[in-house]
């Protein structure tokens, strides 16, 4: 058995009766899953009207993960190894070694490596103050810093030891995480604390704190914030471009986010640029 669910949406994403869509110039789309009958969906609903109808289909695909700068990383470490410590921090300032945007791809491992080696660097260049912070930021983050620590110098591994213990002497703080619009879910430092649907709020070290907070349909947002205190943090969200949103829906469905759900069908519209969004799917659906 084959079968159409049919979502009517208006510009403004609100659900419309189905009935009111007599109007062939409104765009709308069925939207084949996977290996569903399109055409047969697509004569069907162009026999029942109420839209100018486009087939497009989505295929379920997982997000391909990036893979970390372990080179990089490596070519850091040795640099701090070789007690050349202007290379090294030299090549902290490159973007594949940029701590904030290692978290935003989730590569804590990685980012770790990069403050660890950063600081002791630092040290080494008699940049005491650049170390503190560098290492107060890692420690905020909960990052797994042993690793990286244990090949460092003695001086370095007790400026470390001084940084975590201050900051463990600290209470947590809690920051209430609010987007525009609502329903999005937060990753704090790569995954070190999440929430959703935001509104929602995350216990954290105090810091600087990396939020990334995806929604389907939108762009993803990624920001540094500092969490001191309790505060509230609220971040606004783009509409994603068309090829972002398509790419989400294929995403989602790999993560097992049903077709039926509103917010699949939301997107949809955006991704299609279409106001009636009709879903085919076969018997397994």
């Amino acid at each position: 058995r084959r079968w159409i669910a049919l979502a009517a949406l208006s510009m403004t994403l609100a659900p419309l009766c189905a009935a009111r869509a007599q109007d062939d110039a409104i765009p709308g789309v069925v939207l084949s899953i996977d290996d569903a009958d399109g055409p047969a969906a697509i004569a069907a609903a162009r026999g029942a009207g109420g839209a100018a109808w486009a087939l497009e289909r989505v295929r379920a695909s997982p997000r391909a993960p990036s893979s970390p700068p372990d080179d990089a990383v490596a070519r850091l470490r040795d640099a701090y190894l070789a007690a050349d410590f202007l290379r090294c921090l030299s090549a902290t300032q490159a973007p594949e070694l940029d701590v904030g945007a290692l978290l935003e791809r989730e590569h804590r491992a990685a980012a770790a490596a990069v403050a660890v080696f950063g600081a002791a660097c630092a040290l080494g260049a008699e940049d005491q103050e650049q170390a503190i912070r560098t290492l107060r930021r890692a420690y905020a983050a909960e990052l797994d810093v042993g690793a990286a620590l244990a090949i460092t110098s003695p001086d370095v591994q007790a400026l470390a030891e001084e940084v975590r213990v201050a900051l463990a002497a600290r209470p947590r703080v809690e920051a209430a995480v609010a987007t525009r619009p609502p329903g999005a879910s937060v990753s704090v430092d790569g995954g070190g604390a999440t929430c959703a649907p935001t509104p929602c709020r995350v216990t954290l070290r105090p810091g600087v704190h990396h939020f990334a907070v995806t929604r389907l349909g939108y762009r993803p947002r990624f920001a540094a914030e500092d969490v001191d205190e309790d505060r509230d943090v609220v971040l606004a969200l783009d509409p994603a471009p068309a090829a972002l949103a398509r790419a989400q829906l294929a995403s989602a469905l790999a993560g097992g986010l049903d077709p039926d759900d509103l917010t699949f069908a939301r997107a949809a519209a955006s991704a299609f640029e279409a106001r009636v969004v009709a879903i085919s799917r076969g018997e397994d659906g």
